[in-house]
């Protein structure tokens, strides 16, 4: 078998180049190995997600009120546009656990059958719950996570609290529903432990029995024809809900679960293009450079090949060759990469989103962009880099390069100093003045490399800034009690009296409808009092602030929406559920900005001005005596009226244990970072060794020793990590900061913070890197023939 030459001849300069062509290898199957796992990961989602609210045909619109009759929903289906419109009853209620704790259900009705409702049950385990079970036994199905984190199972019971009326219902099935795929409270409770809200399904009939709604709902859920004006619908739809106190109203992409699902598809999309991106880029930079020098270093080479008949394109393709196998190579090992990660993130995931259908399975998409981008990086880093090709000349190439003009250091005109340096400090300046491309190849190496580990590494800090906002600053209770309805302010004298209490605080939280120049926003009012010491009020800029004199501090986000600014007047209406609703002006006095969710803040006393009322209350923070929180929390059950309580404590061990995602994606990373760096600078030392060779050998046959030599490319590569330290951390921590901006949603504000330690570390990285590379350097200096090397033309 006839081997091609040129095929022989990329076989021994792969062979003879190996140490920079796996780098390149490496950055590659990073890049792809991110691209794929993301996009194979959001896939997935996407799909699960579509797949699953078109086959429990999840609602378009939601609209919340008081109390409507059933019939109300034959006016609602009569609007052009409407296809289905669905009634039902949500209520939250309290259930009591073994441990004398109390969580909250949110309890949600069904019709049976419910072949034609909006937002169907799939159920997981045991079975749906019947119209008229016999003995009247009250049946319920729980969302998954809830029924996990309490020890519930088909055939478990539960005591739970509705109407001031003690109930016992029997657990009969787990169930997932599209409203209830990630279950939260609401959007202010993202950090909530499952073991403490969850969702609760059961049949319409016995809803209305038990939370005494006998022919009446509270919710109107809709679907709407495609194409159809929702605006138009949803004004028409509000004008009928009105005289029942519309509470709410908000399409699809507002409803909690769907925008927390959907904002983790918009992280997951921008790391599939963000990290990828930078990474291909790379490897394109560090092919199309070393193919240049590899090119410029065979030019005597190329000339003879020329003399022998090749013409320019058989050479081009001999050396992009090199090029398009590198990038192939890197793209299998990162597409293989990708799906293990792909596998692992996708069980995640199903831990904290209800999607039945999330499965891990190989995605062709992901595979045929991430190979097709690969192979079409490496062919335009082939092509710009074998350009030189065209103008060797058989004969030019015979004779030695014309040498580069030297010009002297500006710190050689400064005698005094350049004359105290040693000769290695000397040689090492003027190498990198002399070679100037080379040296900014592994600065940019060094740079991109330290920048990359501070991106890595900042997640950590910011989430650790976080929690430390959330827990320590905002919230300084140990527990949070909430009322069933508004009371008297009196009341929280017996929370006062409990043993263990030290410090009970008044709150009043009041669903609010804002209103300023034509645009409308629901929102929470959080009415506290002035110079209370358990709620940390953070401003619009990060710093902490307390109540003003009058007027509301706005969160930050509905300020967005609305378009408001200090010194503007909004028009409030109250949608507080019991009692008339109440409109009134109010001042917005500045902006307020919660780590996670949104809460406007204002005195207690104008929240209650605004009801037209005076001294209500629908909740308490507490603070206890350490370690006495617990006890507390029991000694609350027997209270009826309180319809959940929160625990500081529970809430922040549940994040604390279960945000394995996050560290295992930290890990991963930081892993694929140390990689890159390695390779990058790896890549750009050897490239450097590659054009010394005659040098350093020179250097060795006038008398310089191993180490006298290796020293002088030491004290070049610690100037150069030097220099890329210096940029690099800055550079990372901007790339920290446009990345925390790409990933944050309405409902979650990433900010980016690095700490001292971060850049310390970044920096040891660089250092390593360098060290590393030094090392196998010293390898190919020991390796070197020198008589072979001196007499060789390139």
């Amino acid at each position: 078998m006839v081997k091609s030459p040129l095929l022989l001849k990329l076989a021994r300069t792969i062979k003879s180049t190996l140490g920079p062509f796996l780098a390149i290898v490496a950055v590659v199957a990073v890049g792809l190995a991110v691209f794929v796992a993301m996009t194979a990961v959001s896939d997935n989602l996407v799909r699960s997600r579509e797949a699953f609210y078109r086959e429990m045909d999840f609602a378009d619109l939601f609209f919340h009120v008081v109390r409507a009759p059933e019939a109300i929903l034959e006016r609602v289906s009569a609007v052009n546009g409407v296809i289905r419109a669905t009634g039902r009853i949500q209520k939250d209620v309290s259930l009591f656990r073994e441990d004398g704790t109390r969580a909250t259900l949110r309890l949600t009705s069904f019709q049976v059958p419910m072949e034609k409702e909006l937002n169907r049950l799939r159920v997981q385990k045991g079975r749906l719950f019947e119209k008229n079970p016999e003995g009247g036994v009250l049946e319920i199905l729980l969302s998954p996570q809830f029924a996990e984190a309490n020890g519930l199972r088909p055939g478990s019971t539960v005591s739970v609290a509705a109407e001031g009326k003690e109930k016992p219902m029997e657990v009969v099935g787990i169930a997932a529903s599209p409203e209830f795929v990630y279950v939260i409270k609401d959007a202010a409770s993202v950090f909530e432990e499952p073991s403490s809200f969850g969702a609760a399904m059961i049949s319409q009939e016995q809803a209305q029995q038990v939370l005494d709604m006998a022919g009446s709902i509270n919710q109107v859920l809709v679907r709407v024809a495609p194409g159809i004006d929702e605006a138009r619908a949803r004004e028409e739809i509000r004008a009928i809900l009105a005289p029942y106190g519309n509470l709410a109203d908000y399409p699809q992409k507002d409803q909690v679960s769907e925008a927390i699902l959907r904002g983790e598809l918009e992280q997951l999309e921008v790391s599939s293009t963000y990290l990828p991106a930078f990474f291909l880029g790379l490897a394109a930079l560090m092919q199309a450079v070393f193919l240049g020098r590899l090119v410029k270093a065979a030019r005597t080479q190329i000339g003879l090949m020329k003399a022998l008949g090749f013409d320019n394109g058989r050479i081009m393709l001999l050396y992009g060759g090199y090029s398009l196998v590198s990038s192939a190579t890197g793209a299998l090992a990162g597409i293989v990469a990708g799906y293990g990660l792909a596998g692992l993130f996708i069980r995640l995931y199903a831990t904290y989103f209800n999607l039945p259908r999330l499965a891990a399975g190989f995605n062709f998409r992901a595979a045929g962009l991430g190979l097709a981008l690969s192979l079409s990086l490496g062919v335009a880093a082939g092509l710009a880099a074998t350009r030189q090709v065209l103008s060797i000349h058989p004969a030019e190439s015979m004779r030695p390069s014309v040498p580069a003009r030297v010009r002297p250091l500006l710190l050689e005109r400064w005698g005094l100093l350049w004359n105290r340096l040693d000769l290695s400090w000397r040689m090492s300046l003027r190498s990198m003045s002399r070679n100037r491309f080379r040296s900014a190849v592994t600065f940019l190496g060094i740079l991109v490399s330290i920048g990359m580990l501070v991106v890595s590494l900042f997640t950590r800090d910011s989430m650790d800034s976080l929690f430390d906002r959330h827990f320590n600053m905002e919230l300084r209770y140990d527990l949070l009690l909430r009322f069933s309805y508004p009371v008297r302010e009196m009341e929280l004298l017996n929370l006062e009296r409990l043993p263990g209490v030290t410090l009970v605080e008044p709150l009043f939280e009041l669903p609010v409808r804002l209103y300023y120049r034509g645009r409308r926003e629901e929102a929470l009012f959080v009415g506290i009092t002035p110079g209370q010491s358990l709620f940390g009020i953070i401003d619009a800029n990060d710093r902490p602030r307390g109540l003003p004199a009058s007027g509301l501090l706005l969160d930050w986000n509905a300020a967005r929406k609305l378009g408001a600014r200090p010194g503007d007047t909004l028009e409030v209406e109250t949608l507080l559920g019991k009692g008339p609703s109440r409109r009134a002006p109010i001042v917005v006095a500045g902006l307020s900005r919660k780590s996670v969710g949104g809460a406007s803040y204002l005195d207690i006393g104008a929240l209650n001005e605004i009801l037209r009322e005076s001294g209500l209350v629908t909740g308490a923070a507490i603070r206890t005596e350490p370690g006495e929180a617990s006890v507390v929390e029991k000694e609350t059950v027997d209270m009826v009226n309180v319809s959940s309580v929160l625990s500081r404590e529970r809430e922040e061990r549940y994040l604390n244990e279960n945000l394995a995602y996050l560290y295992v994606s930290i890990s991963i990373l930081v892993g694929f970072s140390i990689l890159l760096g390695l390779a990058i600078v790896f890549n750009a030392s050897a490239l450097s060794f590659s054009e010394r060779r005659r040098e350093l050998a020179s250097l060795r046959v006038i008398g310089f020793s191993r180490e006298e030599v290796a020293l002088f490319l030491l004290k070049e590569n610690l100037l150069l990590l030097l220099a890329g330290t210096l940029v690099g951390l800055p550079f990372g921590r901007l790339l920290s900061e446009g990345y925390a901006r790409a990933v944050s949603t309405d409902l979650f504000t990433f900010v980016a913070v690095v700490f001292p330690r971060t850049y310390l570390l970044a920096s040891v990285g660089g250092a390593i890197f360098v060290v590393l590379a030094f090392v196998l350097g010293l390898r190919g200096l020991d390796r070197l023939d020198f008589a072979e090397t001196i007499k060789a033309r390139d």
